[in-house]
């Protein structure tokens, strides 16, 4: 005779184990966090260009020559801006961009004059695209396999 004996306390207890761990978001949304972070830096050190795949509009060529540093870079000067990009992470989400006043302005442009010029063409840096997306995605779904594979 066969006999087939399941414990059922252990699988709930793996399930129940399991629910607990996808209802903290708070370590997602940080794995979330670090995968924006690499998206953007990857954006102005490689691609210099928006999440749609469109090149930002080159320098003007009087601020080319006299910028000293990253000359060839567009909205990299000293590097503030891709270097201190920040989140914050909770249980139900994650917020992501910079604290650095010029942010907005590189984002979205300005047609006002700063004395020196005619404004500031819009260079959008922060979003992200389909392939964002699936990255984003792929990271997710990843971190779900994680705890569910060590319950």
């Amino acid at each position: 005779m066969i006999q087939i004996r399941l414990d059922t306390d252990g699988a709930i207890r793996s399930l129940a184990q399991t629910a607990t761990n996808l209802q903290q978001g708070k370590k997602l949304y940080g794995v979330l966090g670090e995968a924006l972070r690499t998206i953007h830096k990857q954006r102005f050190e490689k691609e210099q260009a928006s999440p749609e795949g469109e090149k930002w509009q080159p320098l003007s060529p009087k601020y080319r020559a006299r910028k000293k540093r990253n000359a060839d870079k567009v909205l990299i000067k000293d590097g503030y801006l891709k270097d201190l990009l920040r989140y914050q992470t909770n249980d139900k989400g994650v917020v992501f961009g910079s604290d650095r006043k010029y942010a907005r302005l590189h984002q979205f442009g300005s047609n006002k004059a700063s004395g020196r010029g005619s404004g500031v063409p819009a260079r959008p840096w922060l979003g992200v695209s389909k392939k964002n997306e699936d990255y984003l995605l792929a990271k997710t779904e990843h971190f779900i396999r994680r705890i569910i594979s060590q319950s």
